[in-house]
C-alpha cells in the first residue's frame, strides 16, 4: 500500500493524517478504560463504532443510487439501485432512531452528537484539502477507484477462470 501511496503522491499528506488519527484512537481507548472497567469501555466503543458503521452503510446506499443514476444510466435498475437501498436504509434507521428517542441514559445519549461532530470534523478537513490541494483529492479518488499494478485482480470472473484453468491442468496431468 505504501508503494501505491508514493505513486499516487499521498505520502506525507492524507495517509499521514489518517495514520495519526488511527494511532490517536488507539491511545484513546486505553485512556478511557482507566476510568471505567474494561467491559464498559468495550461496550462504549463498540456501540459508538456500530453507530458509525450504520451511518457509513446509509452513505453507501445513497452513493449506489447516485453513481448508477448519474454515471451508469444504461445499467441503472430502479429495483437494484433505488428500492433495495431505500428499504435497507429505512431498516438501518430503526436502531439509529432508538438512540435518539426516547433519550437514553448518559453517556449513550451523547453518541449521535459525538459521531456528528466526528463527521463534521472530517468534512471540514476534506473541504480544506479540496480547496488547498484539489490534485490530492483526485489522487485519493484514483487510488480507491482503480486496481493498482501491485494489487492482484480478484474479481469473481478472474477467480472462476483461474479455477477452470487449474482444473484443466489437473485433467491434463492425469491423462
Amino acid at each position: 500500500m505504501e508503494a501505491r501511496a508514493d505513486r499516487e503522491g499521498l505520502r506525507g499528506g492524507a495517509l499521514t493524517t489518517l495514520e495519526a488519527m488511527v494511532v490517536s484512537m488507539g491511545f484513546m481507548a486505553p485512556s478511557v478504560a482507566m476510568f471505567f472497567n474494561p467491559a464498559t469501555t468495550y461496550g462504549y466503543f463498540g456501540g459508538l463504532g456500530t453507530l458509525a458503521v450504520l451511518f457509513v452503510y446509509i452513505f453507501i446506499n445513497v452513493s449506489v443510487f447516485l453513481y448508477f443514476y448519474r454515471k451508469e444510466r444504461e445499467n441503472f435498475s430502479i429495483v437494484r439501485h433505488a428500492i433495495i437501498p431505500l428499504v435497507a436504509t429505512a431498516a438501518v434507521c430503526l436502531p439509529i432512531r432508538g438512540l435518539i428517542w426516547p433519550v437514553p441514559d448518559p453517556p449513550y445519549n451523547l453518541w449521535p452528537y459525538l459521531l456528528a461532530a466526528w463527521v463534521l470534523i472530517g468534512l471540514v478537513i476534506l473541504f480544506v484539502i479540496s480547496r488547498r490541494r484539489p490534485e490530492l483529492i483526485e489522487a485519493m479518488g484514483a487510488a480507491f477507484s482503480e486496481a493498482g499494478v501491485d494489487e492482484p485482480d480478484t474479481t469473481q470472473e478472474d477467480v472462476r477462470r483461474r479455477e477452470d484453468r487449474d482444473t484443466a491442468e489437473r485433467r491434463e496431468t492425469i491423462e
